[in-house]
């Protein structure tokens, strides 16, 4: 009856792989309540691990490879959860090897080298982010450079027919007429003598020409804030990329017993 009825101390043993008095030495220190602590601990350290998994699936579901903005956006993504996996491997890694069995102990071995190829690749990621911001960046010029473009070239040929119309202003009621045509009612309603019809369409020239030279501002501060934006992410997700790859090598580095023969 005594064989068969293990005390609760001696069955945590037997569930982490301790037998006989080789188990009583490497738990010493250790009580019942300590054990089970610790195991809580690992299984929310597994838990943590599943869930950023989950969050890897979907990252990379219909990966688009080679495109600058894609490979941006997931290295931004993956760093922006990346403490979720760190404190994962943190907890498993808790406690070493002493208390678990052998199938847990392959887990654990195959946890340490995934931290070294997670170290690899967000160090790797580092450089590729870098070519992405440049390649953003002369896409994003482009882009602006060729609205601006078509929106100079349809400006130019509004104000150009704007123009041909302003010069066949004479008198008064023909300006009252025209700038009636440009929604400027209110204006309009001011124009009763002809000595007033000159400098008004000097204005209205010097207006159409603004027009155009503010498209010019207009997109060059539309570049200047898109560029800084993605200066900004681009710094802050390859920062992260290059401090988790840090972190994971320590990870590494620190689990060498993980990796050793035992028997």
């Amino acid at each position: 009856m005594a064989k068969n009825n293990k005390s609760s101390e001696e069955k945590d043993q037997d569930r982490f792989g301790g037998v006989g008095p080789i188990a009583s030495k490497k738990l010493t220190g250790w009580n019942h309540e300590h054990v089970q602590a610790l195991t809580l601990l690992n299984w929310v350290g597994y838990g943590l691990l599943i869930f950023f998994l989950v969050d890897i699936i979907e990252i990379f579901h219909a990966p688009r490879f080679m495109n600058p903005a894609w490979e941006l956006e997931t290295l931004g993504k993956l760093t922006e959860r990346i403490a979720v996996p760190l404190i994962g491997f943190g907890l498993v890694f808790l406690g070493g090897l002493d208390k678990r069995g052998d199938l847990e102990r392959s887990w654990v071995k195959f946890l340490s080298w995934v931290t070294l190829l997670a170290a690899i690749i967000f160090f790797l990621w580092v450089p590729l982010g870098i070519v992405d911001t440049i390649r953003i960046n002369r896409a994003m010029q482009s882009q602006i450079t060729t609205q601006l473009d078509k929106q100079t070239e349809q400006a130019e040929g509004q104000v150009t027919v704007i123009k041909q119309e302003l010069d066949k202003v004479a008198s008064p009621e023909d300006l009252k007429a025209f700038l009636n045509k440009l929604n400027l009612k209110g204006q309009a309603q001011e124009v009763e003598d002809p000595q007033q019809v000159a400098p008004i369409k000097t204005q209205i020239s010097a207006m159409l020409d603004n027009r155009i030279s503010n498209l010019d501002v207009q997109a060059q501060t539309a570049l200047t804030t898109q560029r800084t934006t993605l200066i900004k992410r681009s710094l802050k997700w390859n920062l992260n990329s290059l401090v988790s790859s840090a972190l994971f090598y320590c990870f590494w580095r620190g689990t060498r017993w993980a990796r050793r023969q035992h028997r």
